[in-house]
């Protein structure tokens, strides 16, 4: 046990194994980093705050680091005010493995940084380490109800992109987590029960993102890798799930999210295993999202239609897609669908209400033509049903690299039925 703890320049200290702990009393002593720190086993208890300054060396390839400095809400012996709880000021981190729990957020009634990478290098650290902000048992309170447990990757002009981010602060006062800047995970993200998210700026995930409990984002929930500050595909499998609250706001709530970015180029590109609703942009840039009738994606609200970008043979949907259509629609509203392949279609409603209609793409068709229809595909149908509101027509555009210059939508009114022509004969 050490009160102040101090590895000079040139120095280094190394833990494999054991505990040791800096500060027997208060929450405000200090482990200030000139030298080099190494963590491969053991526990590094840090009752105050660890600074490590630029030019230090920061290692952690297993063990624990298990850092608090917030002494009960007691500000005269927390961690002062204006200092953060974790400030990393060198570029020299490599977190291979072990985790990296803080405990509790900042006393100060200033806004003050519990997490903070200030430097002008980014750092990308492996999907092996994990970043714990609350530790599941401590509800110590937070001293400004606007920083809350804020966290920092994005000081300078360098990131510091986790490897995997685990929210496990509880409910208590000013406990939310909070980002003032784009922030990234290349690993997984998981939110336990009675915590919460505020993504106020860009998050991006480069591994599944598990919500069992709070997620409220206000800005973009980016789906993709990304290092440094140029994003890229993620070239995994990923998944959005969790039975936890998903809100584009933090009071009365429009959607689950604002808006959604998906670029992933592996083959099972991103499954839902929530329903999910945007009020804001759905952006395909690279990949299949998967959906199914419960785990439904739906872009627009009652009072927004959402905006769609991208939708492509490389990027779209694989399952139900539903959206909302403003009233007196005239336009062809895109439904960037597939399965195997992209097989988009376009819906213009001649809508007398704000509507809502969902579409699905199949490769399959076990319907029968009527009198007037040849050559009915058994390899391709739609499925494009009204959810709500009202309409008194319709026109249709499909997409499938079948169709030819004399091919003709025809329509039933089951997938099984009897499909006729209803749409002319151009």
């Amino acid at each position: 046990v050490s009160k102040n703890l101090t590895i000079n320049t040139g120095g280094t200290l190394t833990l494999a194994s054991g505990d040791l702990t800096v500060g027997c009393t208060n929450k405000n002593n200090t482990l200030t980093n000139n030298g080099t720190l190494t963590l491969s086993g053991g526990t590094l208890n840090v009752n105050g705050n660890i600074n490590s300054l630029s030019g230090s060396t920061f290692n952690q390839s297993g063990g624990d680091i298990i850092v608090d400095g917030n002494d009960g809400g007691a500000a005269a012996t927390s961690v002062a005010s204006g200092t953060p709880i974790v400030l990393l000021s060198t570029n020299n981190i490599n977190w291979t493995g072990g985790n990296f729990t803080v405990v509790d957020p900042h006393t100060a009634s200033t806004s003050t940084s519990t997490f903070s990478y200030s430097n002008g290098t980014s750092v990308e650290v492996s999907t092996a380490h994990t970043l714990k902000l609350g530790n599941g048992i401590s509800t110590d309170a937070g001293g400004n109800s606007t920083a809350q447990f804020k966290m920092d990757t994005y000081t300078g002009s360098g990131r510091l992109n986790l490897g995997n981010l685990e929210i496990n602060t509880n409910t208590g006062t000013n406990r939310v987590v909070t980002i003032p800047f784009p922030t990234v995970v290349k690993g997984n993200l998981t939110i336990n029960p009675n915590a919460e998210f505020v993504g106020s700026s860009t998050v991006a995930v480069g591994g599944n993102f598990i919500n069992n409990g709070t997620f409220t984002g206000t800005s973009t929930l980016q789906m993709s890798a990304m290092t440094g500050t140029t994003v890229s595909a993620s070239s995994q499998a990923q998944t959005i799930s969790g039975s936890g609250v998903f809100r584009n706001l933090a009071t009365s709530p429009t959607a689950n999210l604002s808006s959604l970015t998906v670029n992933n180029n592996s083959a099972a590109g991103v499954t839902l295993e929530v329903p999910l609703s945007l009020s804001g942009t759905l952006t395909l840039t690279a990949g299949k999202i998967n959906t199914t009738a419960t785990n439904l994606l739906t872009l627009g609200t009652a009072t927004a239609t959402g905006t769609l970008s991208g939708g492509s043979n490389t990027a779209y949907i694989n399952g139900p897609f539903a959206r909302t259509i403003a009233n007196s629609n005239t336009a062809y509203v895109h439904y960037p669908v597939g399965k195997t392949a992209y097989a988009p279609v376009w819906l213009s409603p001649a809508t007398t209400s704000v509507a809502n209609m969902k579409a699905e793409a199949f490769d399959s068709n076990s319907g029968t033509a009527g009198a007037e229809v040849v050559n009915l595909s058994a390899t391709r149908r739609w499925e494009v049903p009204l959810v709500s509101g009202t309409m008194n027509s319709i026109n249709v555009k499909v997409g499938d690299a079948n169709v030819q210059n004399i091919s003709i939508p025809v329509q039933a009114t089951a997938a099984s039925g009897v499909y006729i022509n209803k749409f002319g004969n151009t």
